[in-house]
């Protein structure tokens, strides 16, 4: 190294000008190195230019050596590789960012490729990166480079679907999220999966047995209310038939034939149970009505009858506090209303009348006129389809009407 610098003083100085200060010594450790020991010289430094902008270099070269020796001159070749550093660089950081990340992550986190059969169908996957969390929730240690069908045996056969969604998701690119009970963990995962590329995928695992277990509870509970409502609703039903056993099972058939309505209308299971729940007790205000009246067998009188018109408000009143799942009290008050606005208690008109309610008005009537009461005989099935024909869409919804006129006389429908 001292031979150089003596013969080629002036370059050699004007080498180490240029070096960042803290890679003199290491350059020049290496280039006496390499010529004391015979080997080419690889350096990596940094070079201040004129600009004062730095740069990184490497540098490739070998000794040259006289008859004694001794080394005469070093030649090589620079090459500036301060843009592959920086690359290098946010690379290097992008991946501590990124593996930082994947191990924050409270929930199991899993990067795993697919394997396909002949076919092109998904059949397994290998975990190429899993989190610590996913450790924890599978209580397996050593999952990278391993096969979910490994790991999991009977995975394939009891839960198929997961290695098709895998597919799916890694094909499209569209990510999908769905609850699986994952019978080798026996245990309930909140699964979501996201395409990396065309065989890769991510998945991220969720423990929620507490959640399912949760639920399980609130619907048994629901269940268990629902029950305790119904029986309530027909006992309040039986009221009615003890006050007024004169038009005993009046309420039932008014409910199997709007029920009947309401499928044949093609309304939601929801509307067709709050239907049903209406019917059964769309009479319970008469309890308030004096049993002189109800059972009396000659005509009322306007006073009588204007007491029979307060029964709709008089369960309105009875249920409101009552808290149904749907609008069940609107629906008894307004059973007696008419489109044309002559009914009774509000007179409403039209679409103000509830669709419910005026399927139950159709089926009151049908039942009313085709059965006994004290005050005259049945006047028959036939006189009462009439009457509802006459008086579809003035009196009744049109849709209604055609829909029990149909059932009576298409399909069959009886009492």
């Amino acid at each position: 190294m001292d031979l150089i610098k003596k013969k080629d003083a002036a370059t050699f100085d004007k080498l180490l000008q240029a070096v960042h200060p803290d890679d003199i010594c290491s350059v020049e450790e290496i280039i006496d190195k390499a010529t004391k020991e015979h080997r080419p010289i690889l350096i990596q430094y940094r070079i201040i230019m004129p600009s004062k902008e730095l740069r990184w270099l490497n540098f490739f070269g070998d000794t040259q050596y006289d008859d004694k020796g001794y080394a005469i001159k070093v030649t090589g070749i620079c090459i500036d590789i301060t843009d592959l550093k920086k690359s290098i660089e946010i690379a290097e950081s992008s991946e501590k960012k990124y593996l930082n990340l994947f191990e924050r992550i409270l929930e199991g986190l899993a990067y795993c490729k697919i394997e396909y059969d002949n076919a092109g169908n998904p059949v397994d996957f290998i975990f190429l990166n899993v989190n610590d969390s996913f450790k924890n929730l599978t209580s397996i240690k050593q999952a990278v480079g391993k096969r979910a069908t490994e790991l999991f045996p009977g995975l394939m056969q009891s839960n198929p679907e997961i290695f098709k969604i895998c597919g799916r998701v890694a094909k499209t690119g569209k990510p999908e999220i769905f609850d699986d009970f994952i019978i080798p963990l026996s245990m309930w995962l909140h699964i979501s999966i996201f395409s990396s590329s065309k065989n890769h995928f991510m998945a991220l695992f969720e423990n929620i047995n507490e959640q399912v277990e949760a639920k399980k509870t609130i619907i048994k509970a629901n269940k268990k209310l629902k029950k305790t409502l119904q029986q309530t609703i027909n006992s309040l039903a039986s009221i009615v038939e003890i006050k007024d056993p004169y038009t005993s099972g009046h309420q039932i058939r008014v409910q199997k034939l709007s029920v009947a309505i309401a499928k044949e209308i093609d309304l939601t299971s929801e509307v067709i149970e709050a239907i049903s729940t209406a019917a059964i007790i769309h009479d319970i205000g008469k309890i308030m009505i004096p049993a002189s009246i109800l059972a009396k067998p000659s005509k009322l009188s306007d006073l009588e009858y204007s007491i029979i018109r307060t029964h709709p408000k008089a369960g309105y009143d009875i249920i409101k506090n009552i808290d149904f799942t749907y609008n069940i009290k609107d629906i008894i008050l307004q059973h007696h209303e008419k489109l044309d606005g002559s009914g009774y208690p509000s007179s409403l008109k039209g679409d103000e009348i509830k669709l419910e309610a005026r399927i139950i008005a159709v089926s009151d009537v049908v039942e009313a006129m085709s059965s006994h009461r004290p005050y005259r005989p049945a006047i028959g099935i036939d006189e009462a389809l009439k009457e509802i024909k006459s008086g579809s869409g003035i009196l009744y919804d049109r849709n209604v009407v055609k829909a029990c006129l149909k059932l009576f006389k298409e399909d069959g429908f009886t009492f």
